[in-house]
């Protein structure tokens, strides 16, 4: 596959994904904003033979989340000289149509790794990786663990940072107790301009219960920095994911009240959690 071609089908792709918003934009909702993105070190030996079994990774993929309720897949071959691991995963709060639409904008995004035989990405809405060998029990590399900040300050800031404190430690202790390592949360904020905090939690699920405890624990360190000074944040690793926004990004509607156990058999604070 050349590169002129990769450019052409890449810019088809996006131009595609941009007229569904100018149609349709109060429905759909990808959430393709880039977090992270990171090439392995690696040149492909055979680009030829790599990118066709590539194509027909994210073909397999794809037809995986065109399956309703499905946010997580992986696909792989083996067979020859140039083997490819592929795994991708949803956000469960969005529909099967925007899934599909941010994981086509990551397949095309991510050919800007064209040249290496690894690439990882991560957007707002979903998460792309491929690999030349097995990865799947992976949590984290180095340099992939990051938490990025939003500019927006709330006041007064000790409230709001106290909630959400509280809000996504809980997040990191109930979510790898969850079938599917998800959960999306909301909580009150008493006494601000800012009436809600909504947050969500989520690790690969090819990964152990443990595994995605560490993660997300990791994760909940890095976050919390950010509710001293911002009304959004979000923790990136290979394994796990967090966000938290004072802007609902999931639909009220989608939510139970609940008092999950996390430790001893107790969930502290009022949430209102989504389970899949």
């Amino acid at each position: 596959m050349s590169l002129w071609w990769s450019f052409r089908w890449q810019m088809l792709v996006i131009a595609t994904i941009f007229m569904v918003f100018l149609t349709n934009p109060g429905r759909s909702q990808p959430q393709t904003n880039v977090l992270t993105q990171s090439c392995s070190a690696v040149n492909v030996i055979n680009d030829q033979i790599f990118y066709s079994n590539l194509h027909d990774t994210y073909r397999d993929i794809r037809r995986q989340l065109s399956n309703n309720n499905t946010y997580f897949a992986t696909s792989n071959l083996e067979s020859n000289s140039e083997p490819v691991y592929v795994m991708a995963q949803c956000r469960k709060y969005m529909s099967t149509s925007d899934c599909l639409l941010c994981f086509d904008f990551a397949a095309s995004s991510i050919r800007s790794c064209a040249a290496f035989n690894g690439a990882r990405l991560v957007l707002d809405g979903c998460f792309l990786r491929y690999e030349s060998s097995s990865f799947t029990d992976q949590t984290t590399l180095p340099g992939e663990n990051k938490v990025l900040c939003g500019n927006s300050t709330s006041s007064p800031q000790t409230v709001f940072e106290t909630a959400v404190d509280e809000l996504m430690s809980n997040l990191s202790k109930a979510t790898p107790n969850i079938k599917g390592f998800y959960a999306a949360a909301t909580t009150p904020i008493v006494g601000t301009n800012t009436s809600t905090a909504y947050a969500i939690a989520q690790c690969v699920e090819t990964v152990t219960p443990d595994s995605c405890k560490s993660c997300l624990q990791e994760a909940y360190d890095n976050i919390r920095s950010c509710a001293n000074d911002v009304t959004d944040g979000r923790a990136v690793n290979l394994g796990c994911f967090m966000r938290y926004s004072d802007t609902a990004f999931f639909s009220n509607n989608q939510t139970i009240d609940i008092a999950p156990l996390i430790r001893d058999g107790r969930i502290s604070g009022l949430l209102t959690l989504i389970f899949y």
